[in-house]
């Protein structure tokens, strides 16, 4: 989750990023720009946008390990397991 001091900052980015991906998607699609001369633009233009910064928030957010695989609260519980094989 990130943190309630950043989540202003980090909604801006994503929007901003999504948008301008957005954006240069439908050019790439209707050939108003170009994949093999344009693509350095559109590099350059969202790493302008604060890529790094947003990128590193969401792992920082993430964690080291998105998932716990090691919780307990995964595995099965014998009397809810019971519970729903009797509801059949």
């Amino acid at each position: 989750m990130v943190a309630a001091s950043d989540a202003q900052q980090y909604a801006l980015l994503q929007t901003n990023i999504t948008n301008f991906v957005n954006q240069w998607t439908d050019y790439f699609i209707t050939g108003s720009k170009s994949l093999g001369s344009d693509w350095n633009s559109f590099v350059h233009g969202v790493q302008a946008l604060g890529l790094a910064q947003y990128l590193q928030m969401s792992q920082s957010a993430m964690g080291k390990t998105p998932m716990d695989t090691q919780s307990t609260l995964l595995e099965p519980n014998p009397a809810q397991i019971k519970f729903l094989l009797s509801l059949k």
